[in-house]
């Protein structure tokens, strides 16, 4: 598995070097009121100085964008938003290599802090996605997750297939789950959520509870915003999350900054064989054989 990023941060490392090496094209027109395509040239976008590629008078291509507080994106812009391979600096020391998606980390990269504290691993919407490596300062592993789990991952198995009832609540269908053999929430499905996915103020009532505890949380993940501005936030592991019958152990959650729905993502959907959703008969089928 550490193989694996290895050969996967070079990738990223050497594509993002590709993405900053300095353009060919030619200045783009000082007339600011002629559309700017197929040209190099400076201009103020998303609250920063961009200097770089454009076409069809956007930024397009490679470049380097510089926010007012310090902190620098160098690498490739599409349709005027950061996406694809790049590197982002904060003012404070602490930087992402890797690839973007609409502004937001996204995809494989590295996540270094100004501490030393480095993660190595996937990304999804600015967080991690706990698929990925965390190493302390000194190089030592603190965590490694995956979605395939290493030791029996599911208890209770009873029968092979189990039905949830779902329940329906604002207009959506959401699942009772039980948190660490304590609380119990409602959640929604979500296969397009990479990780178990928890509102920041639901976060601070499972803490204030009790119910997450400080030998829970495994890293931080860091939330990219549209000015360049970071918010980091939990990384935590759930020690149990009962569905129906079904538990599974070591499920990794992430926090996001603000209210929200509970989302069930594939860090616990993909502890099973299979799943599906039967919107006939409102269950969700859990397949763990």
């Amino acid at each position: 598995m550490k193989l694996l990023w290895s050969k996967a941060l070079l990738l990223n490392l050497l594509s993002a070097s590709a993405a900053v090496a300095q353009s060919n094209l030619p200045p783009c027109p000082p007339d600011t009121a002629v559309p700017w395509t197929n040209c190099q040239g400076a201009r103020q976008i998303a609250d920063g100085d961009y200097v770089g590629e454009w076409r069809d008078n956007r930024a397009n291509g490679q470049g380097t964008l510089t926010w007012p507080d310090g902190n620098k994106y160098v690498g490739q812009f599409h349709d005027g938003s950061i996406s694809g391979q790049g590197v982002l600096a904060w003012a404070n020391g602490d930087k992402y290599a890797g690839e973007f998606h609409g502004g937001k980390m996204d995809g494989i990269g590295t996540l270094v802090w100004s501490n030393g504290q480095k993660y190595v691993g996937r990304f999804n919407s600015g967080a991690m996605t706990g698929q990925g490596t965390m190493f302390a300062a000194d190089g030592s592993v603190v965590s490694l997750a995956t979605t395939t789990p290493s030791l029996s991952p599911i208890e209770n198995q009873e029968s092979s297939g189990e039905e949830v009832l779902l329940k329906e609540n604002r207009g959506i269908f959401v699942v009772p789950v039980e948190i660490n053999g304590v609380t119990t929430l409602d959640f929604a499905v979500d296969s397009g959520a990479s990780t178990v996915t928890v509102p920041r103020n639901v976060y601070d009532t499972l803490v204030r509870t009790g119910t997450i505890n400080d030998s829970d949380i495994i890293g931080q993940g860091t939330i990219l915003l549209a000015d360049g501005s970071k918010s980091k936030l939990p990384v935590f592991r759930i020690r149990s999350l009962k569905v129906g019958d079904k538990t599974i152990k070591n499920v990794i959650a992430t926090v996001l900054p603000l209210g929200g729905q509970l989302l069930l993502g594939q860090s616990f959907l993909a502890r099973f064989k299979s799943w599906s959703l039967d919107n006939k008969k409102h269950v969700l089928l859990l397949n763990s054989q």
